[in-house]
């Protein structure tokens, strides 16, 4: 296989999933169908499970991959400039406490990883590192710019994806040198959205699997019975979200000074350290003490 020309690297609930469609789209580009995580999860030296999927591409196409995982490795991100040193990065940043937010629902509704409502009880678990963690840009980036070169790494504003999605793909069909009068149709749709507020779901599912988890659960008759429950609940689930018997927008609380936390301990500083670091001015990120 030739080269990839770019890989997409975040940041996770920051637009990328539009992104990669918009970038899938386009008929001069070349990726996988979904974001597989070859480098964070089942990488190879000899790059056996990436390469197969480009083989047979001609050349005369851009090729690359997203995942929006890959900017909190710093070894994952060595490891794809080992292999392809001339690669184009693309990031997507996203105001950190909007991305916290974000990330907080999406773990609730969609993939029922989350089962705290209160946010602010969610940031004294381990659950902490995904609402915060992953915001810390400035300090991703001097990673980034420590393994990659700057002239290849081209940042977006998830602000500028909702206020001119227009601009946002032209520009980016521009840098990776691919005809940037395209439209795709995901152009101004929503990609991968958070699912709406239910209450049953998540405590009783992550419940269920905490219960199969205790020490106290040793019979082998009760754990079966356990899984049973578990995956006749999540055969269930859909049928009830659908008719409405989950549904309470009222259950998620994101209280404010959860979000002053956040922002004053992990977030001001980091935010002063990206300004410097793009250029960027990044007032309206900043929360007003």
């Amino acid at each position: 296989m030739k080269d990839i020309d770019f890989i997409g690297i975040g940041t996770p609930k920051c637009g990328t999933s539009w992104l990669a469609e918009c970038l899938k789209e386009h008929p001069q580009i070349k990726m996988p169908k979904r974001e597989f995580k070859y480098f964070n999860d089942h990488y190879q030296f000899d790059l056996s499970g990436f390469k197969e999927h480009y083989e047979l591409i001609p050349n005369d196409f851009i090729t690359g991959e997203y995942s929006s995982s890959y900017i909190l490795s710093k070894e994952s991100m060595q490891r794809i400039n080992n292999h392809f040193p001339k690669v184009k990065v693309i990031l997507v940043i996203r105001n950190p406490i909007d991305r916290a937010i974000s990330q907080y629902k999406y773990y609730i509704h969609n993939i029922k990883r989350e089962n705290e409502y209160s946010f602010k009880k969610a940031l004294t678990t381990k659950s902490y590192y995904h609402y915060t963690l992953k915001g810390l840009y400035a300090q991703h980036l001097k990673n980034v710019y420590e393994i990659f070169p700057k002239e290849n790494v081209y940042i977006i504003l998830y602000d500028e994806i909702k206020n001119n999605p227009n601009k946002v793909i032209k520009e980016l069909y521009s840098f990776l040198g691919v005809n940037s009068s395209f439209l795709p149709e995901k152009l101004n749709k929503v990609v991968n959205p958070t699912k709406s507020d239910t209450k049953l779901a998540p405590h009783l599912l992550l419940s269920l699997k905490k219960w199969r988890k205790e020490k106290y659960v040793s019979s082998a008759f009760l754990l079966l019975c356990l899984r049973v429950v578990t995956k006749a609940y999540k055969i269930v689930l859909p049928i009830m979200e659908k008719t409405g018997l989950t549904k309470n927008k009222n259950i998620v609380i994101i209280e404010p000074e959860a979000l002053d936390e956040i922002y004053n301990k992990y977030f001001k500083k980091d935010i002063l350290e990206l300004e410097n670091l793009t250029g960027y001015n990044l007032n309206h990120w900043k929360r007003v003490d």
